[in-house]
């Protein structure tokens, strides 16, 4: 009988971090709404800091953390670029640098969850334009990430998360009914809003 080598392992590997995850959100939906939120399991505000500046330190990227409300997941977005200001940077009142750049900038979005050391990859590209009722930047996910230009900077990140104990899960994994409409997205991320969720805010006037 033939031995599978390392596939078998990774494979192993790769069983028990979704058992872990799948335990950390029946504990997440079991949890009652008065008591704490994020669990203490969860990767701190504090740590979260360190990995932006480690990934910025370790990769061509520009590192934007932004936390999440209530329970929902935090989320660092990886700019593939280093402009300044970028428009997740954008606030009322500015223009995206006098429009002299780029209309679109492509980010990987890393949503770390609140109940676990556990975190999804998502491809997101941001665009603006000028409206009658001001700048408009319109934040689209993609499944996965697409962009082929973004490998290296994905097997960076990979290692980066694996040094820090956390674990990277599946998109279409994290997105499969477990019961009824409940998945490993809306219980251990964000109940509210899909990972693939179009979203366009008003930051100011042009």
């Amino acid at each position: 009988m033939g031995n599978c080598g390392a596939s078998c392992g990774i494979q192993a590997e790769r069983a028990r971090q979704l058992l872990g995850a799948r335990r950390a959100a029946r504990c997440a939906a079991d949890r009652a709404p008065s008591g704490i939120q994020r669990s203490p399991r969860a990767v701190s505000y504090d740590r979260l800091t360190q990995l932006a500046t480690r990934l910025e330190a370790s990769l061509p990227v520009r590192a934007i953390l932004e936390a999440g409300e209530r329970d929902a997941c935090d989320s660092i977005f990886l700019l593939a670029g280093l402009q300044r200001p970028c428009l997740r940077e954008l606030q009322d009142g500015d223009t995206p640098r006098g429009g002299a750049s780029a209309a679109t900038e492509t980010y990987l979005r890393v949503a770390i969850s609140a109940h676990g050391p556990f975190a999804v990859v998502v491809e997101e590209i941001s665009s603006w334009e000028p409206t009658e009722a001001g700048i408009v930047v319109v934040h689209e996910p993609r499944p996965g990430v697409v962009d082929g230009r973004l490998r290296h900077i994905v097997r960076g990140l990979q290692g980066v998360l694996r040094k820090a104990r956390i674990v990277v899960l599946d998109l279409v994994v994290v997105l499969q009914p477990i019961d009824g409409d409940a998945n490993l997205w809306s219980d251990l991320f964000d109940e509210d809003t899909s990972p693939l969720a179009v979203r366009a805010v008003n930051v100011g006037r042009a």
